[in-house]
């Protein structure tokens, strides 16, 4: 995977639009720089048996293991984040019981009270609303 590196913290919001406002991040973190593709997913699924299912996209230009992944849940997408972590021997970005996500509480490793959904000793995690918006719209020099 290619990163970007997302600068400029503490940015001010755009309050021109809707989600009104947007993409104010406090931080500077890195940004996948492309789609993941159908052939990562495959791949995650091979190794760990992810059970990630991707939309047919034969009618819409093929389902080429280079094309992007597509049709995958919110929930099917965090267990590919926590593999990348996991098959890498990192900690894993988000916590499920029984399937179910769980916040992470102060007893655990990586605990960080300001976003208990997400370790904060994951290298890999899925952007928030904010992340995505500053990565896609933003200034991200300050200039």
């Amino acid at each position: 995977m290619e990163f970007v590196t997302i600068g400029n913290p503490n940015n001010a919001a755009d309050t021109t639009g809707a989600p009104n406002p947007a993409g104010s991040v406090a931080y500077t973190y890195n940004l996948g720089k492309h789609e993941v593709s159908r052939e990562q997913i495959t791949k995650a699924n091979s190794a760990g048996s992810l059970g990630i299912t991707m939309h047919d996209m034969s009618g819409y230009g093929g389902n080429g293991l280079l094309k992007p992944a597509t049709g995958i849940s919110y929930y099917e997408a965090a267990k590919y984040v926590n593999w990348l972590n996991t098959s890498t021997g990192g900690t894993a970005a988000y916590k499920f019981v029984s399937g179910t996500f769980t916040l992470w509480s102060a007893g655990d490793a990586g605990y960080n009270a300001s976003n208990m959904f997400r370790n904060s000793l994951a290298k890999y995690w899925l952007p928030s609303s904010n992340e995505w918006y500053k990565g896609a719209y933003g200034n991200l020099n300050g200039t």
